[in-house]
C-alpha cells in the first residue's frame, strides 16, 4: 500500500519554522499517500466482479444493473478503510428484501461467507480482505440521471438506496483538488473518535471538501483550514447544492439551521438534530487541529505531522483496556498482504473493538510520517507511532525469542506490496480510564466474551 512508501517532505526538526507553502506541499503529499494503491484497487475490483458474477448467475430475479457507489466509486477512499458499496437495481416491482436474501444465500453457498443483514436494505460482508455493502433499489428509469430525478420526486424510503448513485455523479463533477482534500479530511476523521457517530460521516467529509473547494482550488493548507473552520462553526452552517433538484424543491426542506443538504436528496439534512451533536464533537477536534497547524507553522510542534494528527481524544484516556507498554513486539512479516489495518484478539483480555481501534490509530500515525522507504524506515515509523499513542519507549524491534502467539493481541499494518508489519502486545485494565468515555462502550457490542465466541472476519489476504 502506497501509504507507507513515501519519499517526500520529512517532519520539521524541533524548533524549525514551516512556511505555509511547505505545509501545503506536505498536506498534498499526505492526501496522495493515503490513497489506496492501483494494485490494491485492481485486486478489490476483481473480488467484487467475482461476487457480482455469482449474484447475476444465481439470483432468482437478477439485478438489471449494478452501480458501484461509496468512496471507491467516487475515488475518495483512503487505505485505512476500504469499503465497496454497490447498489443492485432490480426490475421495478421486484421484491427487494427477497433479492438481498438471495444474495445472502449465494454468498454462503458459493463463497462460504457469513453475511450480516442490516434491515431490509443492506447486506454487509467481508471477503478476501475487503469489506462490502450491497444495497437494493428499483430500476425505475434506464438513464441514471432520469432515475435520480424520479427517485427524488417519489421520496420513497424503500428506494432511497438508489440515490447513492447521485453522490458518485456529484463527486465526478468536482475538480481533482476536491478529491484530494476529501481524502485528507477522511484521513483526519479517522484520527478522531466520536462514540456512535459513523453513519454519513465519510460522505460529509466529501461535502466539506466541496464547500472548501468553492473558495480554494489549489492550496491544500488553505483548503484544509477552510474545511476545518466550517466544521468548527458547524452550528451556523447552511449549505445547499442544486445539482439534482431545484431551489424550489430544496426550499421545502431548507428552513433548518444548521443545514448541510445532501446533494443527492433534498430531504436529507446531514446536520439533522439526531446527528448534530456528533458533528459538534468533530468541530471541537477541528478547532484543536487548526491550533496545531498554527503551532506547526510557528515551529512549536517538535513532532511535526505526528503531532498534528495525533489521535483525539487521547486513546489512553478512552480505552478501558490498554497495552502493557513494555510488552510491544514489532516485526515486518511476509508472505501475504494485509489489505487494511486490523487487530486480532488472541485471548479474552479486552474487547475486540479496542484492538481494532489501536490498529487504525497506529496506522494513521505511521501514514503521517515520511522517513523514507524500506523496512527500517517503516519500522521507525511504527515505533514513533507507538510512542505518540502510549509513550512507549521500549518496543522490542530487534531479533527476539518472544513470540507473537504469546501476546494477548496483534495489530497488522499494511506496508509495501506483499509485506506487512505486526505489532503484538499484552493488555491490562486501564487505571486511568475516564468515566466520561463510558459511552464508547455503550455504543458498541462490548460484552466481555472470548474472541473465539465471535464471528470474526480478518481483513487479510491469504496468499
Amino acid at each position: 500500500v502506497s501509504v507507507l512508501n513515501c519519499q517526500s517532505l520529512s517532519p520539521p526538526s524541533p524548533g524549525a519554522e514551516m512556511r505555509g507553502a511547505d505545509l501545503a506541499r506536505g498536506l498534498t503529499d499526505l492526501a496522495d499517500r493515503v490513497k489506496p494503491s492501483a494494485e490494491l484497487e485492481r485486486q478489490g475490483n476483481l473480488v467484487l466482479d467475482r461476487v457480482l458474477d455469482a449474484v447475476r448467475r444465481r439470483a432468482k430475479v437478477p439485478p438489471q444493473r449494478v452501480a458501484k457507489v461509496g468512496s471507491m466509486g467516487k475515488r475518495t477512499a483512503i487505505a485505512a478503510k476500504l469499503d465497496y458499496d454497490c447498489v443492485l437495481f432490480a426490475p421495478e416491482g421486484a421484491d427487494l428484501p427477497a433479492l438481498l436474501t438471495d444474495v445472502e444465500d449465494i454468498l454462503a453457498l458459493e463463497f462460504g461467507i457469513d453475511a450480516e443483514r442490516k434491515g431490509d436494505r443492506t447486506v454487509s460482508f467481508a471477503y478476501k480482505g475487503f469489506s462490502f455493502d450491497f444495497l437494493a433499489s428499483a430500476a425505475v428509469r434506464e438513464d441514471p440521471e432520469a432515475q435520480i430525478a424520479e427517485l427524488i420526486r417519489r421520496q420513497d424510503d424503500a428506494l432511497k438506496a438508489g440515490l447513492s448513485e447521485a453522490t458518485v455523479l456529484f463527486m465526478k463533477n468536482q475538480p481533482g483538488f476536491v478529491h484530494q482534500l476529501a481524502r485528507l479530511l477522511k484521513f483526519w476523521s479517522a484520527t478522531v473518535s466520536v462514540p456512535g457517530f459513523f453513519h454519513g460521516r465519510s460522505y460529509s467529509m466529501e461535502l466539506f471538501a466541496a464547500l472548501a473547494g468553492r473558495e480554494e482550488a489549489a492550496d491544500m493548507l488553505r483548503g484544509f483550514r477552510i474545511a476545518l473552520a466550517r466544521l468548527r462553526d458547524v452550528r451556523e452552517l447552511r449549505a445547499v447544492w442544486h445539482t439534482f433538484y431545484t431551489k424550489e424543491e430544496a426550499a421545502r426542506y431548507a428552513a433548518q439551521t444548521p443545514l448541510l443538504l445532501d446533494p443527492a436528496d433534498p430531504a436529507n439534512n446531514l446536520l439533522a438534530p439526531a446527528r448534530l451533536e456528533g458533528y459538534v464533537a468533530l468541530g471541537r477536534y477541528a478547532a484543536e487541529t487548526l491550533a496545531r497547524l498554527a503551532a506547526l507553522e510557528r515551529g512549536e510542534l517538535p513532532g511535526g505531522w505526528l503531532d498534528v494528527f495525533a489521535p483525539q481524544p487521547r486513546l489512553w484516556d478512552c480505552l478501558a483496556h490498554t497495552p502493557v507498554v513494555s510488552s510491544f513486539l514489532v516485526s515486518a512479516a511476509r508472505p501475504g498482504q494485509v489489505v487494511q489495518p486490523t487487530g486480532r484478539l488472541q485471548r479474552p483480555a479486552c474487547y475486540p473493538f479496542e484492538v481494532e481501534l489501536i490498529a487504525r490509530a497506529l496506522f494513521a500515525l505511521v501514514a503521517a510520517q515520511c522517513e523514507g522507504d524500506g523496512v527500517a524506515g517503516t519500522q521507525r515509523q511504527v515505533e514513533h507511532g507507538l510512542e505518540k499513542l502510549f509513550g512507549a519507549g521500549n518496543c522490542n524491534c530487534s531479533p527476539s525469542t518472544q513470540s507473537f502467539d504469546a501476546k494477548d493481541a496483534v495489530a497488522a499494518l499494511p506496508a509495501a506490496p506483499g509485506q506487512h508489519f505486526l505489532v503484538g502486545f499484552d493488555v491490562q485494565r486501564n487505571a486511568g480510564f475516564l468515566p466520561e468515555h463510558a459511552s464508547w462502550y455503550e455504543a458498541r457490542d462490548a460484552r466481555p466474551s472470548p474472541y473465539w465466541e465471535r464471528s470474526y472476519a480478518p481483513r487479510v489476504l491469504v496468499p
